[in-house]
């Protein structure tokens, strides 16, 4: 059977190559119509857009974009068709659609619209009609403007010749002006009007149709001038030109007329005027607002409408303002185009599906096999039957393959192009693949298959001359298999457009397989003979991972004179470059050996030192001593027992060597023709596309290379090993340097655990250690065990290095352990010096300066920074045996009432402390004893300069000997210390007080040599004054409180009476006086006041008790209080004389103020009798009292005005 035979429908029928929207034909609408698939995607699409038209005003502007092959403009074409519904001879386009639409999903909304309006449509493909132009641009307002005047009938060449038709179609004149001017010029209307005598005709024509508008030929060439100078049409005058176009319709047909424009390929225009998008915007809006429903506005892209404003529009404003009046956005995808092609043009006849099924079932295997592409399976579904059976003779992957790669062709084409590209029908290619004469694929028998070549036919149209004509020459390379070489240029040109397939032997063998019984492996070796021969000869080039690559005829020839010169590059050249490469892959120097610390790794290339940093040597031997058998051999010997070198070899690749002489030559001539060219732009371009390539083959060799590391052996200690399995060569150099690490460093896992600066802080951080390395035992009931087995090795170390440079350094320290057999890092060996040195181990040295304490400042900075750490000196500290350390332990407890472990840095931490502590004690109690004139000032300070001199002491072990030595010594004064301190916080230091200021201050100057007991009080203070002076009162302090208080108690009774007394004897004076008639009669209580003075001023009103001696207020002594009691007849003698001044002086002034009467005295005569009695007088001071007596007797009678006469 014959594979034309297959088809459901004659395979040679017409099918239409280009989708055009403007179609006249007839017969074509029909036939599209007929043939078009409604996939589901199709149909939602379709449905979106008929929802809208039927009910939706507001928004009018529609949008359909895809790419080439996604049937942008067919699918607008058909929906043009079903708003129209052209009626044919036995039907309507609405009918034709609906029966193929197989769900009927569709058929309510169309017949609504087709009831309810009459569309007009104006449809166009704008690049066409721009063409027209050759160059200019005119206003897309303008362009939709003459389309619809096309479309009514008038001639658009001419715009004025429209313009006047439309004019007179809308006077009603037009059929009559046809008549005219065909009567006249005795030619159709059509065929006069583009020629430029037809003017002549027309004025005449008009004279006669219009004789009073235009009664003259001379106006009427006016008018024809007047249409020649044409209107600007804008957006708003366009709307309002289609708006009374279909209002007039309505009047003409009686129905709801809507007219629909649609403008193909609107995007591709716009990438030539990108200011048409905004225009667009204004179309669909002024269409919206003034046609109110009746203007409708769709146009078509290859990209997104979001995509062609985010490119064109500066704004987000801008871009939203656009979007929005575009509501309906389609996005067409080519997914369903293999379903249009099997139905349109691959559809088998029913009864010959069983022989389809018969070939697949029995060449099943070897289908699957052809069909499976390396990286293609995600972009290909899995072969099944049905999809072969409806795609035969096709295979299923070929649509999907060559859609994209025609695009790419298409629109990178320099020929056959309009402006945006010619959109050829995969359709077409499809069908033109099955009828073209030069493969002739419909007369051969079922199993034939086609092949990929066969598409470059289809696509020749859009294929460079020169490029096919190199295509052809390539088949006199071999005179047996010429045809086979074309092919194989055909297959790389067309993948030279995909990105998608790899472009290796195996691929190209499978895409030209042609038949099912075919045998692969015969074709695959066909093909590699003759990509060979193609390589050989500068047709094609071929990079490193094998894929290979069309070259143009321009090309041709300078990879040809390449291949010439290949000799010009030599063994040497290239094993010089491989080193090259090798050097700028293996940047790695060190590795972190598990994530604990790095180590530098030795790296020789061939021989050759590239680092010579490190113990472990990594030698890599290149592809080209792979094959030296004698040089592994060699290695093999030499690493029995070796654990410093390992030798890696790289697996041997022929194609390195190859790939490396191309580039290196390539390079040369290059260079040669840079310095030729340098003034020539364009074949300084050309070299500059070619060192592009160059640069790329460089990368491509540098991958196999890499590769070649990653797939090759190494050596190790007498064994060959393949390389770990790992992707990639940094993780692969890492494990096998890995292995040699524990050797060469074999006490490196006594450590075997990271450790950071964080560790070393926790150190500092008090008594309590709380870093997580338990495994290294260096803790033991949260104190340091020196006892550990790291703490012991850095010990000795430190002994080591002491007795071997008389001094330990800290950077000889860290170079001990970063050598073998150690391969510690850093900081593990300063957080294991800084716990030896916290636990008294050693001690510390930097710039100078000794520490002793851990707790000192700038400690924490030597350790956990490694700078200073390195010019640290450090010594093993002095040994403090078990019996200094018990005494110590003892002394702390005992003496100072302080517990402490029994390591050196527990005793030495608290020592130090507890005598910091004490001599700041000292230093307050200092000022008490001077303050308080204490008698302990030279025991304090010998105790202060004990400590001092013990805290010292240079190291933590002398700190505690000395400490333990002077015990015996300072304890003596420490026991004062505490005594007196003991006094003081029991509260005495206040009493004490107080008994020196009274024995000093008060009891020696009120000391009474009248008294009987002088000789005993004497006595008492003189023992009490010599107790005071000595440190032992504190032990007699009770006797001396009770010798104090013999005489303190007897004083401050008599001094409380004696205080008493006083007030009483001045308070009564001062009531007697306030009761005097003669101080009554005083109006100024300023007088009265002085007068009460002389008594007040020696009265205190202060109940004192027996702690306030002498009295707080007053400060009397009670000798003082005696005196001032004895004296109060004196003080009452100058109160009166007071009194009387004040009353006399008040008298004098009464007398001399003329406006007060003064009243007559009255003489009052008194007797003696009147004066007191039986009064014995036997002293002077018994007279004086007599006296004043009497004398307060006539004051009064006087204060009262009388005048005294005694009888």
């Amino acid at each position: 059977m014959l594979i034309k035979d297959l088809f459901r429908d004659p395979i040679e029928r017409y099918i239409n190559p280009v989708i055009k929207v403007q179609e006249d034909d007839v017969n074509v609408a029909k036939q599209e119509l007929q043939e078009y698939v409604i996939t589901d995607q199709l149909r939602e699409h379709f449905k979106e857009c008929l929802d809208k038209y039927l009910n939706d005003k507001n928004k009018v502007g529609y949008w359909i974009s895809g790419w080439f092959g996604s049937g942008k403009s067919h699918f607008l074409k058909i929906f043009g068709y079903l708003l129209e519904n052209h009626q044919f001879d036995d039907c309507s386009a609405a009918d034709i659609f609906i029966r193929r639409d197989e769900t009927n999903t569709l058929k309510n909304y169309i017949e609504k619209i087709n009831e309810t309006y009459k569309t007009t449509v104006v449809m166009f493909d704008i690049l066409e009609e721009a063409a027209k132009l050759e160059g200019k641009v005119e206003p897309i307002e303008q362009t939709i403007y003459k389309q619809w005047l096309s479309a009514r009938g008038f001639y658009t060449g001419k715009l004025w010749v429209a313009e006047m038709e439309k004019e007179l179609s809308d006077e009603g004149k037009y059929e009559e002006f046809v008549q005219t001017i065909e009567e006249m010029s005795n030619r159709k209307w059509e065929d006069i009007r583009p020629t430029r005598i037809g003017q002549n005709y027309i004025q005449r024509a008009l004279v006669r149709v219009l004789p009073e508008q235009i009664p003259t030929e001379s106006i009427a060439k006016d008018y024809i001038e007047d249409l020649k100078r044409s209107k600007s049409i804008s957006a708003s005058i366009l709307a309002d030109e289609l708006c009374k176009y279909v209002d007039e319709l309505d009047k003409q047909n009686g129905q709801n007329n809507r007219l629909f424009v649609i403008v193909d390929e609107i995007g591709q225009y716009i990438s030539a005027n990108p200011e048409v998008i905004g225009y667009l915007q204004a179309i669909e809006s002024t269409f919206a607002r003034k046609g109110k429903g009746k203007l409708w506005f769709a146009v078509s892209s290859q990209n997104k409408l979001e995509q062609i404003t985010e490119q064109y529009l500066k704004t987000e404003d801008e871009v939203n303002k656009v979007i929005d009046r575009f509501e309906v956005r389609i996005h067409l995808t080519p997914e369903n185009l293999d379903k249009v092609i099997n139905e349109r043009v691959l559809k088998k006849k029913s009864d010959v599906v069983k022989d389809i099924d018969r070939l697949y079932e029995s060449n099943k295997g070897k289908l699957s096999s052809i069909l499976e592409f390396k990286d293609f399976k995600k972009y290909m579904p899995k072969l099944n039957k049905e999809d072969f059976i409806d795609t035969y003779p096709f295979l299923p992957y070929h649509i999907r393959l060559i859609q994209p790669i025609y695009y790419n062709v298409i629109s990178n084409s320099r020929v056959n192009k309009k402006l945006g590209g010619t959109n050829r029908s995969m359709i077409k290619a499809t069908q033109g693949i099955l009828i073209d004469s030069n493969v002739n694929v419909k007369e051969k028998n079922i199993g034939e298959l086609v092949t990929l070549d066969m598409f470059f036919e289809q696509a020749k149209e859009f294929i460079d001359d020169q490029i096919q004509i190199s295509i052809k020459e390539a088949e006199q390379l071999d005179p047996n298999n010429g045809e086979l070489l074309v092919k194989i240029l055909k297959v790389l040109y067309l993948l030279d457009n995909d990105d998608k397939l790899q472009k290796d032997i195996d691929t190209i063998a499978k895409l030209l397989i042609n038949n099912v019984d075919a045998d692969f492996i015969d074709i695959l070796e066909e093909v590699k003979s003759g990509l060979d021969i193609l390589y050989r000869h500068g047709y094609v080039e071929r990079d490193a991972h094998g894929n290979y690559k069309f070259i143009a005829p321009e090309e041709q020839s300078f990879r040809q004179e390449a291949i010439s010169r290949l000799n010009e590059i030599g063994v040497r050249d290239i094993n010089k470059k491989v080193k090259e490469v090798i050097d700028g892959i293996f940047t790695i120097t060190r590795i972190n050996y598990k994530n604990i610390r790095p180590f530098d790794i030795q790296l020789t290339i061939d021989d050759e030192v590239r680092n010579s940093r490190g113990l472990v040597s990594l030698n890599l031997n290149s592809v080209m001593q792979s094959l030296d058998e004698l040089r592994k051999q060699q290695h093999l010997m030499k690493s029995i027992g070796d654990s410093r070198n390992i030798y890696w070899y790289a697996k041997y690749d022929s194609t390195i060597d190859e790939d490396m002489q191309q580039y290196l030559i390539f390079n040369k001539i290059i260079d040669e023709y840079r310095r030729k060219w340098s003034s020539d732009e364009d074949k300084s371009y050309f070299l500059r596309k070619e060192e592009q390539k160059n640069i790329k083959l460089y990368e491509d060799i540098k991958e196999k290379i890499e590769k070649s590391f990653i797939d090759g052996t190494y050596i190790y200690q007498g064994k060959e090993f393949p390389t770990p399995d790992k992707g990639d060569l940094k993780s692969i150099f890492e494990d096998i340097a890995n292995l040699a690490i524990p050797k060469v460093y074999h006490r490196f896992d006594t450590v075997g655990v990271k450790i950071t600066k964080e560790d070393i802080q926790s150190v500092f951080k008090g008594n309590q250690l709380s870093i997580d390395l338990s495994g290294l035992n260096l803790i033991q009931d949260t104190n340091v065990n020196a006892e550990s087995a790291v703490l012991k090795e850095v010990l000795n170390e430190i002994k080591t290095l002491k007795n071997k440079y008389g001094q330990c350094i800290g950077k000889d320290l860290l170079s001990v352990f970063d050598n073998e057999p150690y391969g510690w890092a850093s900081e593990a060996v300063r957080l294991f010096t800084a716990l030896l040195f916290k636990n008294g181990n050693i001690e510390l040295n930097y710039e100078g300066k000794d520490f002793l304490d851990y707790n000192q400042s700038g400690v924490r900075d030597i350790f956990e920074n490694e700078p200073n750490f390195r010019k640290a000196v450090f010594k093993l500290a002095v040994v403090v045996d078990a019996s200094t350390r018990q005494k110590c332990q003892d002394i702390l407890m005992n003496m100072f009432n302080r517990s402490s472990e029994d390591t050196l840095v527990e005793l030495y931490s608290n020592t130090r402390n507890i005598l910091i502590d004490y001599r700041n004690d000292i230093s307050a109690m200092r000022e008490v004893i001077s303050s308080n004139d204490l008698a302990f000032k030279d025991s304090i300070d010998k105790l202060d300069e004990f400590f001092k001199t013990i805290l010292n002491s240079k190291t933590q072990g002398e700190t505690i000997n000395n400490f333990v030595q002077k015990a015996s010594e300072y304890g003596i004064f420490l026991s004062k210390y505490k005594k007196l301190k003991n006094f003081i916080d029991n509260g005495n230091l206040k009493e004490y007080k107080k008994m020196k200021y009274f024995l000093n201050n008060v009891w020696i100057i009120e000391l009474d040599r009248n008294d009987e007991d002088i000789e005993i009080k004497e006595k008492i203070y003189a023992q009490i004054m010599k107790d005071l002076k000595s440190e032992s009162f504190i032990d007699s302090w009770p006797t001396v409180r009770d010798d104090f208080y013999k005489l303190y108690d007897p004083y401050v009774k008599e001094y409380l009476e004696t205080h008493e007394t006083l007030y009483e004897v001045y308070n009564e004076k001062i009531e007697e006086m306030s009761k005097n008639k003669s101080f009554l009669n005083l109006k100024s209580e300023i007088a009265k006041g002085d007068i009460l003075s002389t008594f007040s001023d020696k009265l205190c009103s202060h109940n004192i008790s027996k702690l306030e001696i002498p009295c707080p207020t007053c400060r009397t002594f009670i000798r003082d209080m005696k005196t001032i009691i004895d004296a109060v007849d004196v003080y009452n003698e100058k109160a009166m004389d007071k009194l009387y001044e004040y009353l006399n002086k008040q008298i004098e002034e009464e007398r001399e103020k003329d406006e007060v009467e003064v009243p007559k005295r009255v003489i009052k005569y008194l007797s003696t009798n009147n004066f007191p009695k039986n009064v014995l007088i036997q002293s002077p001071k018994s007279l004086k009292d007599y006296l004043k007596k009497i004398e307060k007797q006539l004051m009064e009678e006087i204060s009262a005005g009388n005048s005294i006469m005694i009888e």
